[in-house]
């Protein structure tokens, strides 16, 4: 049970990013956040269940988005949830996150409770709801009760995840279940992050901040945020004195590829994971994430430590075969092809070689893309009832072969 009174606690689910990293499974028709999480729910609404866990009321959280499709995915999603459409705000793109935590703020103020307690939390990432998470969600309401704005962190012992991440430093001595933060540290490099998990004195920010409406916004209002946007270190500097709670709840950033196959359900043996409502056939394939929407068949050979993603892009097939960790070179792909729309038709390949792609009763529309992968068939047919069959297989390349290409 909830340890705070739930008629005095809001929470506002921020979902308006992209999430380029996970492209062609997000784009700017389904953003990260409204793609699947697992078999039973997507990001948005796995950020719902967790909180409704922590005792919020479904009628009082709020959802904001920046688009038209953003925001028909979300009445749709949230509704599966109870949450109706009033709920559902559509707010200006250049806040940023932060700025969209102001907003949010400010429609609760306005709109709902002007005293009210806020969860801000964004909507793509995994958190598992336990006890720990529930007591952490108690200590944090119980200090933003108290005047104070927290940020919630999390321990992470992975050294890659921990560098993309933003980390709260506080006082070793510090005891106290709400400690003052001393400095905020974005995303630092791998021998800075070293350093600062050797010292134990540190917590990723999950983004999850709880504050009372008149305790942010007796500092700052969105009016204050210009187009350049608002970082979380820069807004908690204006509201002045931060405090972090420390949960010991498990959480990941789902951020790549490699965080999502991470966090996904494997076959015992092989260690394959599988999201998406269409079929998928593997066959010697290993340690690798298959991702693949309704209407469209995967049948997968030789895949090993990388990702297959099927989707739809404007009506077009999209297909990429990516090496799980390569979410920089992602994120490239998807700005890529952002640039590029109004062409519609593009493969890409963006530190990969001899890879081959064929197509057989379909037309050219069908975007086709390799991130650093190495000898890869994709081989894409349309069948008389309109299904869609992908064949992916890892290739023995002769070395004749290889010097022609």
């Amino acid at each position: 049970m909830a340890n705070f009174n739930e008629n005095e606690v809001w929470a506002v689910i921020v979902a308006g990013g992209k999430g380029t990293r996970l492209f062609p499974w997000s784009s700017h028709n389904r953003a990260k956040q409204f793609c699947l999480l697992n078999a039973n729910c997507t990001f948005t609404q796995g950020v719902i269940d967790n909180l409704l866990a922590a005792g919020v009321r479904n009628d009082h959280i709020i959802i904001l988005v920046t688009t038209p499709e953003q925001y028909q995915l979300a009445v749709q999603q949230a509704g599966a949830r109870n949450i109706i459409s009033p709920f559902i705000y559509t707010i200006p793109p250049h806040l940023d996150y932060a700025g969209a935590m102001v907003k949010g703020t400010e429609i609760i103020y306005a709109e709902h409770d002007p005293e009210g307690i806020v969860i801000c939390t964004p909507a793509d990432q995994y958190i598992v709801p336990d006890e720990n998470f529930k007591e952490t969600i108690g200590n944090a309401v119980e200090g933003a009760k108290n005047g104070l704005a927290i940020v919630i962190g999390a321990k992470v012992n992975d050294l890659v995840t921990a560098a993309g991440c933003g980390h709260a430093i506080y006082d070793p001595e510090d005891k106290a279940t709400c400690k003052k933060i001393k400095e905020f540290v974005e995303k630092p490099d791998l021998e800075t992050m070293e350093k600062i998990l050797r010292a134990g004195n540190s917590a990723c920010n999950t983004g999850i901040n709880v504050w009372q409406t008149i305790t942010l916004l007796g500092k700052v209002c969105s009016s204050d945020i210009d187009h350049n946007g608002l970082k979380t270190d820069a807004l908690m500097e204006k509201i002045g004195d931060p405090y972090l709670v420390v949960g010991k709840f498990p959480w990941y950033d789902c951020g790549t590829l490699g965080a999502l196959y991470e966090i996904s359900e494997k076959t015992p043996h092989h260690k394959n994971a599988t999201l998406g409502g269409g079929e998928v056939d593997r066959y010697e394939c290993r340690n690798s994430l298959f991702l693949c929407d309704k209407g469209y068949r995967l049948h997968a050979t030789g895949v090993t430590d990388d990702a297959v993603v099927v989707s739809t892009i404007d009506g077009h097939p999209a297909v990429a075969v990516v090496h799980r960790e390569a979410s920089q070179r992602v994120r490239e792909f998807a700005e890529n092809y952002e640039r590029n729309r109004a062409l519609l038709t593009h493969d890409f390949s963006f530190g990969a070689r001899n890879n081959i792609i064929m197509r057989s009763n379909i037309s050219n529309d069908a975007i086709i893309g390799f991130v650093g992968v190495d000898q890869y068939a994709i081989n894409i047919h349309k069948t008389y009832s309109g299904v869609i069959d992908v064949y992916v297989s890892k290739q023995v390349i002769s070395p004749s072969f290889v010097e022609t290409c």
